[in-house]
């Protein structure tokens, strides 16, 4: 019935922070999990030996093999250089990084073999199982995540547009949802995210539900846009933040 998938370097696997795999082993085992990771790339490789049987590390590098040059050549190239502190450099420059998101789902929807794909950040934690309403909920959707009211600034004041959380979304393959992972990856690759004043994923996600919401139903993770449950947060939790430290422009 639903399949998760998440993203991670090596240096992010061995996070103290990166608390999305034990929560999913220990609340879904028998759950199919891809787990893009970059081995083919990274100096260090992640050993998988210890993971369960429905575990599919997947090496994001090889499924993806103009990802490799799409960083080197696109805008992304420029991004590592924007040092400043202030909102717009902190999302551009991880943006590089967060372009990973993008080209996971952009493929784990092929990949998948069930109606609903989830995707997780490392840093959100499985806390109890999805209730029955949640899964109807998300079957009667094409796509769904947490989206911000307008007005809204608890990050930044860029997202006071309404601009969406990107760390917990749900693809429904048996509607239109892969077009809404399509469309994304699509979007960077032909240039167009890259006219936009932020290149992180969410807030280019944001674009990219503009445009497509006159077609697909996309819903929110939350009572407040329509969802039978109080708030996604209470069954999976999002630990914005923990893993600051281990990016890899922190490191560098």
């Amino acid at each position: 019935m639903i399949t998760f998938c998440t993203t991670f370097a090596e240096r992010i696997w061995h996070s103290k922070g990166q608390t999305v795999i034990k929560s999913v082993q220990e609340h879904y085992p028998e759950v199919k999990f891809l787990g893009y990771h970059e081995n083919s790339v990274e100096d260090k490789k992640v050993d998988f030996s210890d993971t369960w049987d429905n575990f599919v590390p997947t090496d994001l590098f090889e499924v993806d093999n103009t990802l490799s040059d799409f960083l080197k050549e696109s805008p992304f190239s420029k991004s590592l250089s924007m040092i400043g502190d202030d909102a717009l450099n902190y999302y551009n420059r991880s943006a590089y990084y967060w372009f990973r998101k993008v080209a996971t789902v952009n493929d784990a929807v092929d990949r998948c073999e069930t109606p609903i794909l989830i995707f997780l950040d490392t840093d959100t934690e499985v806390l109890e199982r999805l209730t029955p309403e949640i899964i109807d909920y998300l079957f009667s959707v094409d796509f769904a995540t947490i989206k911000r009211r307008r007005g809204c600034t608890d990050i930044c004041h860029y997202q006071g547009s309404g601009v969406v959380d990107s760390g917990i979304m749900s693809f429904n393959l048996d509607r239109n949802g892969a077009n809404v992972a399509k469309y994304w990856y699509d979007y960077y690759k032909n240039g167009g995210a890259f006219e936009e004043v932020i290149w992180a994923d969410h807030y280019i996600l944001t674009s990219i539900i503009k445009h497509l919401e006159h077609k697909l139903i996309i819903g929110g993770l939350d009572a407040e846009w329509g969802a039978p449950f109080r708030h996604i947060n209470d069954y999976i939790a999002h630990h914005r933040g923990t893993q600051y430290l281990d990016r890899d422009y922190q490191n560098d």
